[in-house]
C-alpha cells in the first residue's frame, strides 16, 4: 500500500485522525495519507485452540475449575473441524469417556431440554455428533440417582466416539479412563 498504517487494532476502539474520530472494530486496519482516512480494511483474524487430554478421577465441577485455573476450561465445539480435532484427540486418549464443557437444562419429565456450552455459545442437539438416541437424560437420572445434565465424548463399543450426556461424576463408572478436554483460545 502507498499509505502510511497510523492505527491496526485487534480490539474494539477508535482513534483520532486529523481532529475526526473514527471508530475501529475488531480486526480493522486504518490506513491514512496526509492525515486522511484513505481505507478501512477488515482483516480476519484466526482464534487459535490449544487442548490438552486429562485423565483423572475428578467430578465435572472440578475439572472446569481446574481448566479455569490455568487460564482455559472445558473445551466446547462451534464447528465440524473442532469437533474432528476433539475426535482425534480422543481416539488417541486411551480414555473411554471425556467430559466437554457442555451441560443440559432437561425439563421436569426429561424428555425434552435445552443446552450451552460454558462459553455461552448455542449447543447442537440434532446432529449426527450425538450418538444414536442421545441425549436422552437417562429417564431423568443415572442408575445412583444423579442427572445426566453434563456433555461429553464417550466412546461406544460398537458406535465408536460421539457425544453423550453424562452425569457430573461421570468418572465413577469408568475410573482410570475418565478425563476433560481442556481448551484455551488465543
Amino acid at each position: 500500500f502507498p499509505y502510511t498504517t497510523l492505527f491496526r487494532s485487534y480490539e474494539i476502539g477508535s482513534i483520532t485522525v486529523n481532529d475526526e474520530l473514527v471508530q475501529v472494530g475488531s480486526g480493522f486496519t486504518v490506513y491514512v495519507d496526509r492525515d486522511i482516512v484513505i481505507d478501512v480494511v477488515f482483516e480476519k483474524v484466526e482464534t487459535v485452540h490449544r487442548y490438552e487430554v486429562v485423565i483423572a478421577n475428578v467430578s465435572w465441577q472440578e475439572a472446569e475449575s481446574y481448566a479455569e485455573s490455568v487460564g482455559g476450561h472445558l473445551a466446547t465445539i462451534s464447528s465440524s473441524e473442532e469437533y474432528e480435532t476433539l475426535l482425534e484427540l480422543a481416539r488417541g486418549s486411551g480414555a473411554k469417556v471425556l467430559m466437554l464443557g457442555g451441560y443440559l437444562n432437561w425439563n421436569a419429565s426429561f424428555t425434552t431440554c435445552s443446552a450451552a456450552w460454558v462459553t455461552g455459545e448455542a449447543v447442537s442437539l440434532d446432529n449426527s455428533w450425538w450418538h444414536s438416541g442421545e441425549p436422552n437424560g437417562d429417564n431423568g437420572v443415572a442408575s445412583d440417582g444423579t442427572p445426566e445434565d453434563r456433555i461429553s465424548l464417550y466412546n461406544h463399543s460398537s458406535a465408536g466416539w460421539g457425544l453423550n450426556d453424562v452425569q457430573v461424576d461421570v468418572w465413577k463408572y469408568y475410573p482410570g479412563t475418565a478425563g476433560y478436554i481442556i481448551e484455551w483460545e488465543d
